[in-house]
């Protein structure tokens, strides 16, 4: 459990004095009522929102332990808060260092990483599969837990302070040469964030944000070598094996990749 390695100096707070009178009256003061071992997402949310802060920090703290022990335990719930918690430490980095926090904190966001990258599963939904849930597509593909990668990927590059916890994180797929999980990780990725902007040289630019450069990202998603290389690495073992008769060579087809050997 994550909550094991953070060792938070502060009690439970007896009530969340919201700094800028954002909340309803009483609506921190219930949300209180609920133990921490019962906390999920919706607690996390409302602890902390982005730009309306619960509490300060030495009463906001005391949950980050819970909230990333539930991140790493529900990650497709960790979507509804993972924006506010990385906001929320990145703000408040001084004072995570004045309590001998903020290195633990950054260990715990590479554990949220890692795990959720331990493994590889493509869930495929065939033709007769999407007509039934009623998606205009003959047919859809998806990597487990890989929107919760790219949104934490994504958070710790716009938040800054902690971008180097993502581009370490990258630079570790694209570097290592017997993993295949993690290849197939780094190719799922470059996919995904050229699915999601449009590039160009030096930054990443989304349809109403223009970013600051991310060099080790734009190396991912630009180095068309670099991707090749990993695919051919896994052409005969993850790629050869996998169920889904489309995920592979849509993908390949969308990077501009080979997806066969000739």
């Amino acid at each position: 459990m994550l909550t094991k390695r953070l060792q938070i100096p502060y009690r439970r707070p007896i009530r969340l004095s919201d700094p800028y009178q954002d909340w309803p009256n009483g609506w921190l003061r219930d949300l209180l009522k609920t133990p921490d071992e019962e906390m999920d997402w919706n607690q996390f949310r409302e602890i902390f929102q982005a730009g309306l802060p619960a509490g300060v920090y030495e009463e906001v703290v005391y949950f980050l332990p819970f909230a990333l022990d539930y991140a790493s335990s529900h990650p497709s719930d960790a979507l509804e808060y993972l924006a506010g918690v990385v906001g929320w430490v990145s703000e408040n980095d001084s004072a995570l260092r004045r309590d001998n926090l903020s290195e633990p904190v950054r260990n715990c966001l590479r554990h949220l990483l890692v795990d959720w990258t331990g493994t590889f599963k493509v869930i495929h939904f065939d033709e007769e599969t999407c007509r039934s849930k009623g998606f205009g597509v003959k047919f859809y593909d998806y990597v487990e837990n890989s929107e919760f990668v790219v949104q934490m990927t994504e958070e710790l590059l716009r938040f800054e302070k902690h971008q180097d916890l993502a581009d370490e994180f990258i630079a570790g797929l694209a570097g290592q040469k017997d993993n295949g999980v993690q290849s197939a990780w780094l190719l799922e990725l470059a996919h995904e964030f050229r699915q999601r902007y449009v590039y160009w040289p030096g930054r990443i630019q989304g349809d109403n944000v223009t970013r600051i450069p991310f060099p080790t990202l734009d190396k991912l998603i630009l180095d068309m070598d670099l991707l090749q290389s990993h695919l051919n690495r896994i052409r005969y073992t993850l790629v050869a094996e996998e169920p889904s008769p489309t995920y592979w060579r849509t993908l390949c087809a969308e990077i501009g990749i080979r997806y066969s050997a000739d």
